[in-house]
């Protein structure tokens, strides 16, 4: 019961579509257009997803998009490249072997929805497989412009996180979250 909290940091080059994700996983709109997003202060995240996980129990992310923040102190990160640019999934690679092994960190491969995405199958499995270590992290495509798994990299997070490997996001009415409460 209550409001579970925690720090997620989210990296990834520019253009990757980690602003269009926080925006769709929120408020369920989608950004047709890029425009590059502004930093940020240290002091302040930039993103709230909260989810229900039962009567009055919530799990709330503070998310911070920039890697100013690599000194934080951070629950979890999540990656996210660029399925259409191999540079992207590249930069992500090298960004990633700043932060401390014991972070859990989920991958995400945006716009798979795209058609010309730079690998698929076998060999970008194995690509994956030899950039992150996911024996001690997951991998997830998706396309924050279609929906397609765009809940999974925080409920996978969630269960970690929570050491709940079943717990499952419900619906809620909005006026029930805690951030929609007293305005």
């Amino acid at each position: 019961m209550g409001i579970h909290t925690f720090r997620v940091l989210m990296i990834g080059a520019g253009g990757v579509g980690k602003t269009a994700y926080l925006t769709r996983i929120t408020t369920a709109e989608c950004i047709p257009k890029y425009t590059p997003t502004a930093p940020v202060k240290l002091t302040d995240y930039q993103t709230v997803v909260e989810q229900c996980i039962g009567k009055n129990s919530y799990v709330r992310f503070e998310v911070f998009e920039s890697l100013n923040y690599i000194d934080g102190e951070w629950d979890a990160i999540i990656g996210m490249f660029d399925r259409t640019d191999r540079g992207s999934f590249d930069y992500l690679a090298e960004q990633i072997k700043q932060f401390p092994s014991g972070v859990p960190v989920v991958y995400a491969g945006n716009k798979v929805d795209v058609k010309d995405t730079f690998m698929d199958g076998i060999a970008f499995r194995n690509l994956i497989d030899g950039a992150f270590n996911l024996k001690t992290s997951m991998y997830f495509d998706l396309s924050a412009k279609s929906n397609f798994n765009f809940e999974k990299p925080f409920l996978v997070l969630a269960r970690h996180l929570m050491k709940d490997p079943v717990l499952e996001f419900r619906d809620c009415p909005d006026d029930e979250y805690p951030s929609k409460r007293h305005r």
